[in-house]
């Protein structure tokens, strides 16, 4: 098997030191020789040079797939599995017979199968990785109450400024539009979906009037000065050394300096908050979050001479061992039954060096791999505020899934044309955001 991904621990050097690649083996009976690129080596430009070469391994694991897929089926790299998954597969493929859904969302646009895909068991909640955090304790300084709808942010960032340092931080430029996107109706990419139609975020009154605020607030002093260039160093950085007000971040960053914050306090003053509304008792609609399917699999390549037991090994992980083999491990070794639900052991939640590289000695789960992500173990990984962050945050937003960005399946032709445009217009309404805002 080839992948850029299913990578193992810092500590090992190969995938035979790693004990959850082992279980993989162990658990199916199925020897597994693992090839990826070399340390340092570009995945994308190692994934072109295998292809080019023709030494194809019997199973790829890669990304992009909704893009790639009727090339690689059309150039003869990879087989379609339609006449396979039936027999070989009954358990993704009895899933995805009874969510037509995700059926359609990994299949190419002539409804051909060809993957075995990294699914989410609660795709809005798993797929929604950035939430808002605020800091009650100066709200009450200020007399405000949890705002609600976009009048009372603007009007609280106006007032938290004389009780803090910096009222707005965030990790990466764009989630001052991920806080603001759902009160002004606009997704937060750059495209989204309302009614079946694809509309761009970049575009139109709205996106106007969010970088009409979003400049005047930054002109005010309200917004982090070095938002710009914010990245996860800098605002853990920030955050210990000044006293902000509010964030919009990852769900799990609080994590690299909570411990710190607490002690500069003497408490943890932060609690979530919900994205803004336009008017009270609106639905969250457009919030961060990922599709249906991330556009990640497995696929079996041509090379393969038994297909039958390849599409057998890789649908282990959908069936119950499987997923919680890819999601816990093994029992004894990385987690234990407690009332009929797997726990991870204390050597894993009590790690000195913390839970989410732990745990990643025994699971390839903290990013992907070849079957769902269990919301369980989703929730054991995270410190407890990050998992309230994601409640809060996804909380009412049940119709969310349907304005995401589905994958798109493209032919070859177009999918070259397509990326040089989307380079193009990608770089330049980044840069155009950042400027309209800073000046």
């Amino acid at each position: 098997m080839w992948t850029t991904g299913l990578t193992y621990h810092k500590d090992y050097a190969s995938e035979a030191e790693s004990p959850y690649h082992q279980y993989l083996s162990e658990f199916t009976g199925v020897k597994i020789i693992w090839e990826r690129p070399a340390a340092g080596e570009d995945g994308e430009q190692a994934y072109n040079l295998l292809l080019a070469s023709g030494d194809l391994p019997d199973i790829m694991f890669i990304g992009g797939l909704a893009s790639k897929a009727e090339i690689l089926i059309n150039e003869g790299y990879i087989v379609t599995l339609d006449e396979y998954m039936p027999k070989y597969a009954p358990a993704l493929y009895t899933y995805l017979k009874k969510n037509p859904d995700t059926m359609k969302a990994i299949k190419t646009d002539s409804g051909k199968l060809y993957t075995f895909p990294f699914l989410r068991e609660d795709v809005v909640w798993q797929g929604s990785y950035v939430g808002n955090m605020v800091n009650v304790e100066f709200l009450n300084q200020a007399g405000l109450n949890k705002p609600e709808t976009l009048d009372e942010w603007v009007e609280a960032f106006y007032a938290l400024k004389d009780v803090s340092d910096i009222v707005f931080a965030t990790n990466a430029a764009i989630r001052l539009k991920y806080f603001f996107a759902n009160a002004f109706g606009i997704g937060v990419d750059n495209y989204y979906v309302d009614d079946n139609v694809v509309k761009a975020s970049f575009v139109g009154d709205k996106y106007y009037e969010f970088l009409k605020l979003a400049r005047q607030l930054y002109k005010d002093g309200l917004i982090d000065p070095d938002f710009a260039t914010a990245d996860t160093t800098g605002f853990t950085s920030l955050f210990v050394a000044s006293k902000v007000a509010l964030a919009c971040t990852g769900t799990v960053t609080p994590g690299y300096f909570y411990n710190q914050i607490v002690k500069r306090d003497g408490k943890w003053n932060y609690e979530p908050v919900p994205y803004p509304v336009a008017k009270k008792g609106d639905p969250i609609r457009y919030i961060q979050g990922e599709a249906l399917w991330t556009q990640t699999g497995a696929v079996i390549t041509t090379a393969c001479k038994n297909i039958g037991l390849a599409c057998r090994f890789l649908d282990y992980g959908y069936t119950e061992e499987g997923i919680i083999t890819w999601n816990f491990g093994k029992e004894g070794e990385s987690f234990e039954y407690v009332n009929g639900v797997p726990k991870l052991l204390p050597k894993i939640t009590e790690a000195e060096e913390g839970i989410s590289l732990a745990v990643s000695r025994y699971t390839s789960m903290t990013a992907n791999g070849i079957s769902f992500m269990s919301l369980e173990f989703n929730r054991q990984r995270n410190i407890e505020f990050s998992n309230w962050m994601t409640d809060v945050c996804t909380a009412n937003a049940e119709e969310a899934i349907k304005h995401r960005m589905p994958a798109v399946t493209v032919t070859e032709t177009e999918a070259r044309e397509l990326a040089d445009l989307q380079t193009a217009i990608d770089t330049y309404v980044n840069e155009m955001y950042i400027g309209f805002i800073i000046g």
